[in-house]
């Protein structure tokens, strides 16, 4: 018998619902399991225990407000969780998700993977038709690296050279809006 089904038969036991036949199965286990014999002796504990504790009774309409409060957090929970768009939206981002991983993955190891594939006996030659195709898509990153470059240092110069501009406009705005304010102030 397995510790799992042993963990059932402790529960049914806790619940007294074992047969005699389940019994004997458990005694045996515990037996030879030391791990389950303390378990079953922890639950029998707390059943002990539990048993010491005076009865109470629950107010007459519990149940039925306990199932009206599930019934009402079902509903709304229904309705912001399994909506067709949030599926949707899980699928879209989960989807996007293993595309990038892999993506991102495929780049850093690009290399290795490579070795390893065309190292294999069963589909080495066909990657090794790949390899061309892998060397142009490393050139079209390195252009596109070079012109982002090229486009970064443009737009950085560009900044750089139109901050008086930036200033000098900053300053009528402010001057401005000292002027109407003031004028505010005195027709009151």
């Amino acid at each position: 018998m397995k510790c799992s089904e042993a963990e059932q038969l402790m529960m049914k036991y806790m619940d007294s619902e074992l047969s005699e036949k389940d019994a004997k199965e458990l005694n045996s286990h515990l037996l030879v399991c030391s791990e389950c014999k303390e378990s079953f002796y922890i639950y029998d504990s707390l059943m002990g225990d539990l048993k010491l504790l005076p009865d109470f009774e629950a107010p007459a309409d519990f149940e039925y407000n306990v199932m009206a409060q599930i019934k009402k957090l079902s509903d709304e929970e229904y309705e912001v969780n399994y909506s067709v768009r949030s599926k949707i939206a899980g699928a879209i981002w989960g989807t996007f998700s293993i595309l990038f991983g892999t993506g991102t993955l495929l780049v850093l190891y690009r290399e290795p993977l490579m070795t390893s594939l065309i190292n294999n006996p069963y589909i080495g030659d066909s990657v090794a038709k790949l390899i061309p195709v892998s060397v142009k898509i490393a050139e079209q990153g390195e252009i596109i690296k070079d012109a982002a470059d090229t486009f970064l240092g443009i737009a950085g110069s560009t900044i750089a050279n139109s901050v008086g501009i930036i200033f000098a406009i900053l300053t009528v705005i402010c001057a401005a809006q000292f002027i109407i304010l003031r004028n505010k102030k005195h027709t009151k």
